[in-house]
């Protein structure tokens, strides 16, 4: 007997999902394009067009975010490319993809946060999805009895898509969107979150009702906030995954390994493949195996590092500060607080000035997004480097 191929989760979004993935798709692409922060908007702004308040978009980010969510949703595929620019609003876009995933919803592109440059596309197949989906709901029905769903994430990349959008029904309990959690949970809880945020639940003390499962990705869960879940009665499951892959692997005791889901295999130190696919993927961590299956991750490749779940390159930060005419050079590294990873810069001058810092913080809220701007700032008139020339850390 043949078996059975799982649900494609495309099939199922409402209007009311595609409207709150295109806001949050909106506000977080329209913020690169910017540099800077999105303007708020609210449901109450989902008829307005594009280019009124409080989105003013001009042609030309009207122009790439079209492109962009025609991309995510293959509506080439289906003709209807031109519309979205004759009808630009959330409201009108909502429309045109639930009538364009009635054509076509064989598979969905999530971009990646472009950190090293134009955010790259990565093509998932709606059944690939939907095999996720299947055992994701397994691990989680063995660690709790969900009654709901609790998001703290955007549903536009695809960890958001897959466990706000798609879980939902998989589970079939319904999903709430809240910033803050303190007061709002109650037993059976699965939250979706980031460390940044696990981190801040520890240091403000937040308490948990039993039986919540806390869901992480996007950067490593250390041991030291997965005991902290555990001592408050709350299970996790941590992802390890990719935009270009989805979900690779997953854990649920502090200090394990990390198990592949059942349809990836190992092929050489960092290159994974899916079952019953040709293709190969180059995993964006290096990999300690202890077998075939089971395996740490132990550090990028690149020299990314994650603010709030979102990979910053601090290269490009720096270059960024260097093009400010009262900057002669700048580095920029990552350092722990209490809340998480933040950024700090060392920026080299040839003068005291005692308000350049306020002026670069000011320079910098309107050149650049919110994870990528500097907590910590540092002056001196030479870089800091060791007896061998080479750039050392700072204080």
């Amino acid at each position: 007997m043949k078996e059975s191929l799982p649900l494609n989760p495309l099939t199922q979004l409402t209007k009311d999902d595609l409207q709150r993935f295109i806001r949050d798709f909106v506000s977080y692409h329209l913020s690169a394009l910017r540099g800077g922060s999105a303007p708020d908007f609210s449901e109450e702004d989902h008829t307005r067009r594009f280019s009124e308040a409080p989105f003013f978009m001009d042609s030309l980010e009207l122009v790439t975010l079209t492109g962009m969510i025609c991309d995510s949703f293959f509506v080439q595929e289906t003709g209807l490319e031109d519309l979205f620019l004759a009808r630009p609003s959330i409201e009108q876009w909502s429309e045109l993809l639930l009538k364009s995933l009635g054509v076509y919803h064989d598979s969905m592109r999530f971009f990646s946060s472009g950190s090293q440059g134009k955010p790259a596309a990565a093509r998932h197949r709606g059944e690939d999805l939907g095999l996720e989906l299947e055992h994701l709901s397994e691990l989680i029905t063995r660690q709790t009895t969900p009654g709901r769903i609790v998001s703290m994430v955007p549903s536009n990349h695809i960890y958001g898509s897959i466990f706000t959008l798609f879980l939902p029904k998989k589970l079939g309990v319904p999903m709430e969107r809240h910033n803050d959690i303190s007061g709002k949970l109650r037993k059976g809880d699965v939250i979706i979150a980031i460390p940044t945020w696990i981190a801040q639940w520890r240091s403000r003390a937040i308490s948990l009702p039993e039986d919540v499962l806390v869901v992480s990705s996007t950067a490593p869960l250390d041991d030291e906030l997965s005991h902290w879940l555990n001592h408050r009665n709350a299970a996790f499951l941590e992802i390890y995954g990719s935009s270009e892959t989805a979900g690779v692997a997953y854990r649920n005791t502090p200090g394990s390994l990390f198990t592949l889901f059942p349809y990836w295999k190992r092929i050489s130190e960092s290159i994974i493949q899916r079952d019953h696919s040709s293709e190969t993927y180059d995993l964006p961590d290096h990999i300690q195996w202890q077998d075939s299956r089971h395996f740490t991750p132990s550090g990028r490749k690149d020299r990314l590092v994650q603010i709030n779940g979102i990979n910053v390159n601090p290269e490009q930060i720096a270059e960024k500060f260097r093009s400010h005419p009262d900057v002669k050079d700048a580095a920029v590294r990552s350092f722990q607080t209490s809340v998480g990873s933040r950024l700090k810069i060392f920026i080299r001058t040839l003068s005291e000035n005692p308000d350049l810092e306020a002026s670069l913080r000011d320079w910098a809220s309107r050149q650049l997004p919110p994870h990528q701007r500097p907590a910590r700032y540092t002056f001196g008139s030479q870089m800091p480097k060791n007896s061998m020339n080479k750039q050392t850390d700072w204080e």
